[in-house]
């Protein structure tokens, strides 16, 4: 999840609930549609979603974009769920996902990066090649300063996990989790937002210094404008990802495929969405070139009218999304997928 370029996605006896055990709790690729698990722990709002859409959907694929994804050549050495992706360049790319298998493309192979943590990682985001963040199980933080990863400690964090980091500068970064977790890096100290502890909160998405959503379990969708504001959506529902276009448009997605809109001041508004699947990641290179991934090979692209289905090489559950400037996009999934296009 994330494009760094863009001011800016267990233990297994339990694998249900989200808080107890990370963003994405549920078995790699065990699940056909993750979406209606959390109507059966409370969330009841889960199927609703689809409901309060009237408008008609063209669910015809995407003639345009069928056969253009495909598995990246070569493939990173690990079979684990890759739930973080970004990239600076075709050359500068970097994956992580359960077990902490940080793995960077260099443009010809895939290599592990030194210092880097061997707990699960849930997102990057970074202002640099030099200057990256990730975020990952039990308050793991780390920093790429283009040699080595280093921990960063999150003050008062114990044991919560972090889903989401993003910003839109070195000293403008954001971190949120577990219990409401969200706080805010200055570029020398932190600033403790805390939000309501029956919500875990999901993705972060930052347009600018007194710009920023925060989206996540219970409809929560929180913004930031020097002060925090509550937009929460009306149903109780998880949104696991939200994307800004930079020019005041905004998508969210989340659980039975919902797909949130919002432009301007305007009000958050269901769109049509071609899925039920849990939908874990959205992300766009232009207002009429956004794409988001879920459950079972779920890839849907937004082309500036309507969201349609694309077919995915692989039936695997999809977690992550990015850009890559100069090279197209890359997803991440489970059993070590990466997919490529164009």
């Amino acid at each position: 999840m994330m494009g760094a370029l863009n001011a800016i996605g267990c233990v297994s006896s339990i694998v249900l609930l989200v808080s107890a055990c990370g963003r994405f709790g549920f078995s790699a690729g065990g699940i056909a549609n993750e979406g209606g698990i959390d109507a059966g722990f409370g969330e009841v709002g889960d199927g609703g979603a689809d409901a309060s859409i009237d408008s008609p959907l063209d669910a015809s694929i995407d003639a345009s974009q069928m056969g253009v994804w495909a598995a990246f050549a070569p493939a990173p050495s690990t079979t684990a769920s890759l739930w973080a992706v970004t990239a600076f360049s075709p050359s500068d790319v970097w994956v992580g996902g359960t077990g902490g298998p940080i793995n960077h493309f260099d443009g010809t192979s895939w290599n592990l990066a030194p210092g880097a943590t061997a707990q699960d990682i849930f997102m990057f985001w970074g202002a640099s090649g030099t200057d990256l963040w990730l975020v990952g199980k039990a308050c793991t933080v780390q920093r790429w300063n283009g040699a080595i990863w280093t921990s960063v400690a999150l003050p008062g964090c114990t044991t919560e996990n972090l889903f989401a980091v993003a910003g839109t500068a070195t000293n403008d970064v954001w971190i949120a989790g577990v219990g409401g977790t969200l706080q805010h890096w200055s570029g020398s100290s932190w600033a403790n937002h805390a939000q309501s502890a029956a919500v875990d909160l999901w993705a972060v998405w930052a347009e600018t210094a007194t710009d920023a959503y925060v989206v996540g379990s219970k409809g929560t969708i929180r913004h930031w404008t020097g002060s925090i504001i509550n937009e929460d959506y009306a149903l109780n529902i998880t949104l696991a990802s939200i994307w800004g276009t930079g020019t005041g448009e905004y998508w969210v997605v989340g659980a039975m495929g919902t797909i949130l809109h919002k432009v301007g001041a305007g009000s958050w508004t269901p769109v049509a969405s071609p899925t039920t699947q849990f939908l874990y990641d959205v992300f766009g290179t232009s207002a009429s070139d956004v794409w988001a991934v879920g459950s079972a090979g779920t890839l849907i692209h937004y082309d500036g009218v309507q969201w349609m289905p694309i077919t995915a090489p692989t039936t695997v559950t999809l977690r992550g999304v990015s850009d890559v400037p100069g090279g197209g996009i890359r997803i991440v999934g489970d059993t070590g997928t990466v997919l490529a296009h164009p």
